[in-house]
């Protein structure tokens, strides 16, 4: 039984039968006041919670009987949107990597200031009846520079090599060697030094998951596969440029599921990014 009742979720299992340390998740998103959805651990039969919104810490503490008082912050509105979401059938989220910390392939937790002309490169994505997906997008707020473009080119190049040498019974590390020689040729090897990670993973129930696009990899390509198809260019202290988008193999080669990033400054082709 879960109820509002003087401004406090209530939440009773005094009459369900439970076994000994059951694990249960309690999404309380629809009441009037939002609290974040709380995960408990209960211990015997007769459970009673109390869960009030206090808006400054998270606290758990055990109370007389088997009474057990739960304060948690509110939601922020971006938890109430993703709370939203979540109610549709789909759950995810996005990196914010800024300036010369697009450089770091994994980014940064270091606070971070957006400038005109700065280059931003956001990867996130999405679950959807627990399949998973994952994109990046690399732009510019304003006007890129003849360098960024000239590296934006490459990249494209690169991704398009990837999707391009792919087809049944291709082995998974001549996707990855596709897309390394045309970044290397264009300037930015040798080998790793600008372009450090595999070009994809799998993705199923998981958002990163075998089989992995990488060198050594002999395992052939199958219809059905699932793969990300994301090269980079990471130039220390400049920026980075990532061009990341899905794509599954199909009888006679690979098939993206979205359309691939336009240019720095119409990275989804509806219009330059103001």
């Amino acid at each position: 039984d879960i109820r509002e009742q003087g401004g406090k979720i209530l939440v009773d299992f005094a009459n369900s039968s439970l076994p000994e340390a059951l694990e249960r998740r309690l999404d309380v998103t629809d009441f009037a006041t939002p609290v974040k959805t709380v995960e408990t651990s209960t211990r015997g039969k007769n459970v009673h919670m109390e869960i009030t919104p206090s808006g400054e810490y998270d606290h758990l503490a055990y109370q007389a009987g088997n009474l057990y008082t739960i304060e948690v912050k509110p939601l922020t509105k971006a938890e109430q949107e993703a709370a939203k979401k979540e109610k549709l059938g789909y759950t995810g989220g996005a990196g914010v990597q800024v300036g010369e910390f697009s450089a770091l392939p994994h980014g940064s937790i270091t606070p971070q200031v957006i400038k005109e002309g700065s280059i931003l490169l956001i990867d996130g994505g999405c679950k959807v009846e627990g399949y998973s997906s994952d994109i990046s997008r690399t732009f510019v707020l304003g006007k890129a520079t003849d360098r960024m473009k000239q590296v934006f080119d490459i990249e494209f190049a690169a991704q398009t090599a990837a999707l391009k040498a792919a087809r049944p019974g291709v082995p998974c590390g001549d996707i990855d060697a596709a897309a390394r020689k045309v970044i290397v040729d264009g300037g930015f090897g040798p080998d790793y030094k600008y372009f450090g990670h595999r070009v994809g993973h799998g993705l199923g129930m998981d958002g990163h998951e075998w089989p992995y696009l990488v060198r050594g990899n002999k395992l052939p390509l199958a219809p059905g596969m699932t793969f990300s198809d994301e090269p980079g260019i990471y130039i220390p202290g400049e920026f980075g440029i990532r061009l990341e988008d899905d794509w599954v193999v199909t009888e006679t080669g690979g098939e993206m599921f979205t359309p691939q990033s336009t240019s720095l400054e119409d990275p989804f082709g509806t219009g330059p990014v103001t």
